[in-house]
Formats: C-alpha cells, structure tokens, sequence
C-alpha cells in the first residue's frame, strides 16, 4: 500500500504520467524544452501568423488533452481512496482524508490556472493578429 491508502502499483503508474506531462508544462527546464521542441516542432523559415496561429491552437490542443488526463488520473485515485462505494477501504484516519482532500485540491487549482494561461494565450495571440490585419476575424 502506497500514500494515502492507494496501491503501490496505481501511485507508479500516476507518478510515470506526471512525469511525462511535466516534461511537456511550463516546468520543464528551458534545456529540456528546447530539445524537445527541436524534436517535435518543424517550422517553416516564412509562416504566416495564420499558420503560427494554427500551430498555437494544436498546442493548445494537447496541453487541453494532457489536462484531461491528469483530471482522469486524479479521478481514479479518488476512487482508490474512497473506494467505489465511499466505504473507504483502507480506513484512513481523519487526517489522512484531510492531507488526501488538501493534495487533490492543490492539483484541481494547479490545472484550473494552466488552463487559465492557455486561454489568455490563444486571446492574447488572436487579439494580435487582428490588430495587424492577418486575424481570422477579418
């Protein structure tokens, strides 16, 4: 048995994907995120700001999808730890449901607010494009 009454095997699984979408987030370090925007990205020497656009929103795209599976991972521990009638199976005391509520909570704000920045970056990126002429909108 891992943390707060979830299996080991659950906890290995969840930390492995946590890893992988931190390489892929904001706190990757700059030498990592180079090496794989090297790898995954090919720009053109000319693009358009439409094009640039458009490769903006596929990354979007996937940071949404990475979210929603940290969202569905943090759902399965819930299950884990509440079991799924709610009976608790592995009889946590008052304050391990506490630290469990406080650490899914922190997850919950943490994909809320990098949610938030992909919003206002794809505002942000498309305002600029109609200030210069080149949006969608127009």
């Amino acid at each position: 048995m891992g943390v707060n009454g979830i299996p080991q095997e659950r906890e290995d699984e969840r930390e492995a994907a946590a890893r992988e979408e931190l390489k892929m987030s904001d706190f990757a370090t700059e030498a990592e995120r180079n090496t794989m925007n090297r790898e995954r990205l090919t720009f053109p020497d000319s693009r358009s700001s439409k094009e640039a656009f458009t490769r903006l929103l596929d990354a979007v795209a996937t940071e949404e999808a990475a979210i929603s599976h940290l969202i569905h991972a943090q759902a399965g521990q819930i299950e884990a730890f509440t079991g799924s009638e709610g009976n608790y199976p592995t009889a946590p005391t008052n304050q391990q449901i506490n630290d469990f509520q406080n650490g899914v909570t922190r997850m919950l704000e943490l994909l809320v607010e990098k949610q938030k920045l992909l919003v206002r970056m794809v505002e942000l990126s498309k305002r600029l494009m109609d200030e210069s002429g080149d949006g969608y909108g127009r």
